[in-house]
Parts: structure tokens; C-alpha cells; sequence
């Protein structure tokens, strides 16, 4: 058995949220997401070529310097909703 999961998330950049009990908004506070991802030194063959850190030719694609990983974090983390 194949389990696939494709779904993107971000938490939603929002300073309120709405209490379900009341209807009543509320100040959001600090929100904390983490995300653990197994790694591994081979050439990966998976067919979910969107969500890989692998490309196709087996280098593993890492950020350069910060600012390539703060553009890689801004558009594939902090933009998807």
C-alpha cells in the first residue's frame, strides 16, 4: 500500500481569529509550526516531483546563503494558504 499526502499548509498570517463559542474575535498570540522531514543520501525516485528536495539529476537541492533560503521559505511557506 502507496500513502500519499500532497497537501500544503501555511498558518494563515492573521492578527485575529474568531472565538467558535461566541463568534467573538480574539488577539492571536504567538504560533509555532514545525515541520520534520526524513533525509537520505540516495537519489530519490519518488513521483512527487513538486514536493521533493531532490532533482532529478540527484543533487539535493539546498539554499545557497540565507537569502536563497529566506526567498525559499517566503514562497513555499509563508505564501501558500
Amino acid at each position: 500500500m502507496v500513502l500519499a499526502v500532497t497537501t500544503k499548509f501555511s498558518i494563515a498570517k492573521r492578527k485575529y481569529d474568531i472565538n467558535p463559542d461566541n463568534n467573538r474575535l480574539i488577539r492571536r498570540q504567538l504560533r509555532v509550526s514545525f515541520t520534520f522531514r526524513k533525509t537520505s543520501s540516495q537519489k530519490c525516485r519518488c513521483p512527487f516531483i513538486e514536493y521533493c528536495d531532490w532533482d532529478r539529476n540527484g543533487v539535493m537541492k539546498i539554499p545557497q546563503n540565507d537569502e536563497h533560503g529566506k526567498r525559499i521559505e517566503d514562497n513555499y511557506v509563508a505564501t501558500v494558504c
